[in-house]
């Protein structure tokens, strides 16, 4: 797990595919990330269409790159939605402090919801190779 949240650390923005009702594919950026117990979450806001599009259908996809390494990180699988405690928003918030900038007060931080990724692989590539360099299992 380590190596995998080195690769996101050090790329900074990583990309979150979804699948739109319609069955389309929607990708965006994400950067803000923690892991506990060996546990990978992500957060996004109630509001959002990539919070409804995970709920319909849970199936994802990240995608990350390090081009001066020529090499990118690979991450699918399902997420879950474990219960939203005030002790999960303030792990998640404490990882990413930026966040609190974003979101200063309790009322802002009532939208954000979090979410877990479960039975996910791992797999980073190199540009050279179809093979992984390395491969993981999250969740």
């Amino acid at each position: 797990m380590k190596e995998i949240v080195d690769f996101l650390k050090e790329a900074g923005t990583f990309f979150l595919a979804t699948t739109d009702a319609g069955g389309h594919p929607r990708v965006r950026p994400f950067g803000a990330f923690a892991v506990k117990d060996k546990e990978f979450f992500l957060a996004t806001n109630d509001y959002k269409k990539v919070y409804h599009q995970l709920k319909g259908n849970p199936r994802f996809e990240i995608c990350a790159n390090l081009p001066h390494k020529q090499q990118w990180l690979r991450i699918n699988g399902d997420v879950v939605f474990p219960e939203q405690t005030e002790e999960l928003k303030t792990f998640f918030l404490d990882a990413n402090p930026g966040l609190k900038e974003i979101y200063p007060t309790e009322e802002a931080q009532k939208s954000i919801v979090i979410f877990r990724l479960n039975k996910a692989g791992a797999h980073i590539l190199s540009y050279s190779s179809d093979k992984p360099v390395h491969s993981y299992c999250i969740g």
